[in-house]
């Protein structure tokens, strides 16, 4: 199922695909309530304004596998564009632009997901301009909404694919470049499967959104979890995981550097959990940067061996923080938590990790460490609130003893199973 709010009490929901499917507004009583197409298309994410005053999603079409279909709530007015395949639609986030990709020719590659220009439709006029043509694979709006960020295939005209091969569905080994150049052109192309190296480069393009102009462009060699887990339901993706920062001045991308070349000690910590949604493990950091990169996970993982060296793996874990902070700020009965309790937690972080453990290539403590590395963050944290003037207790307060106190132990009572009459005495009591 694929949903998108339109505001606190409806939603646009499309389930099931083509025929079998429902796509339409319903209200938290699970009912339909403004409209219900009656042709769903292809089963991918619809999208609605920030207004809440235009909705978009993939129909079916008359004359096409599919359209790209806006239309007011209200019923003023609709727009469509037949796409030949899978498309993917999102609005400008503060405006009425409707960014879609999808073939735009039947004669076009034939994809199982969306590929194709990135297209621009004016949700109140209905005219429709290309911002960039090619094989786009997915694109992402800036939160300001004046920027586009897309990712297109590298074609005969851009970058080539230097190093890498790709295991096509009959077994063959074919060069990623001609492949990728191959679905850039529309000419005919296997299923692709990366296998050495891992992660697949594609051209990174910036477009201002009102001018159509490319601002700036570079080719990026994304993760395998990224190309495969994200970019094939960036739309979805899109309306929770925000890859622009909050000024839309910088975009975050899993990215391989080629050896980590032009960094003497790269720093890669794929964040992501549980273990198998990590954007990169550990062992193939290591190799693709010889042994160099400074690695920390989200999920545990265990130690590698790269090249006769054993390099331990610090887990980056707001487990770290989190209950030692809290823990301090109970302890002093502080009423705020400040930016420099925060940073004390930081530090006393970073001084939990011994030379040894630094030395094998971790940046964290062992998880093992975890109640010591609380207490101490905890104590920090008490003594700045208290020398902050936030804290409910007095200056000369054991603050080591409060936060000892305070401390959960899991130490039960020894059990002893009662003897049958000694438990039918307590029932009959």
């Amino acid at each position: 199922m694929y949903w998108t709010w339109v505001n606190g009490g409806q939603l646009i929901v499309h389930s099931g695909s083509m025929s079998d499917g429902f796509l339409g507004e319903i209200g938290l009583d699970g009912k339909a309530t403004r409209f219900v197409v009656d042709a769903p298309g292809m089963f991918r994410t619809p999208a609605v304004t920030g207004n809440g005053r235009y909705v978009a999603y993939v129909g079916a079409g008359p004359n096409a596998s599919a359209e790209v279909v806006v239309e007011a709530r209200d019923a003023s007015s609709r727009y469509a564009v037949a796409v030949f395949g899978p498309a993917a639609v999102g609005f400008d986030p503060t405006g009425d632009g409707l960014a879609f990709i999808g073939r735009a020719a039947a004669d076009a590659l034939d994809t199982a997901l969306p590929v194709g220009p990135l297209r621009l439709l004016d949700a109140a006029s209905g005219s429709v301009r290309t911002l960039l043509d090619g094989a786009v694979v997915a694109f992402f709006w800036a939160p300001d909404g004046r920027t586009i960020a897309a990712l297109r295939v590298i074609g005969p005209s851009d970058d080539r694919i230097a190093a890498g091969h790709a295991r096509t569905g009959g077994g063959d080994i074919a060069d990623v470049g001609e492949i990728v150049e191959a679905v850039a052109r529309g000419g005919p192309a296997p299923a692709v499967e990366i296998v050495d190296p891992p992660g697949l480069r594609l051209r990174l393009v910036f477009i201002d959104g009102a001018s159509g102009a490319v601002r700036s462009q570079r080719t990026v060699h994304l993760t395998d979890p990224f190309v495969s887990q994200l970019l094939p339901f960036f739309d979805q993706y899109a309306l929770s995981h925000r890859l622009w920062s909050p000024d839309s001045m910088s975009l975050v991308l899993p990215t391989i550097a080629d050896d980590g070349a032009g960094t003497e000690r790269p720093i890669v910590m794929p964040l992501s959990n549980p273990t198998s949604a990590a954007e990169a493990i550990p062992i193939d950091i290591l190799r693709w940067t010889g042994g160099r990169a400074i690695v920390a996970t989200g999920s545990p993982f265990d130690a590698v061996d790269v090249d006769g060296r054993r390099h331990e793996i610090g887990q980056a874990n707001n487990v770290f923080i989190f209950p030692g902070v809290g823990l301090g700020a109970i302890a002093a009965e502080a009423r705020v938590i400040t930016d420099r309790m925060f940073l004390l937690a930081a530090r006393t972080l970073a001084d939990a990790v011994t030379d040894e453990r630094l030395a094998s290539g971790a940046i964290y403590p062992p998880v093992g460490d975890l109640r010591s590395v609380s207490r101490a963050i905890a104590s920090g944290v008490a003594r700045e609130a208290v020398a902050a003037g936030v804290a409910g207790i007095p200056m000369d307060a054991d603050i080591d003893a409060l936060v000892e106190a305070a401390m959960w132990w899991p130490d039960y009572v020894p059990y002893e199973p009662a003897r049958p009459a000694e438990r039918r005495r307590l029932f009959e009591t």
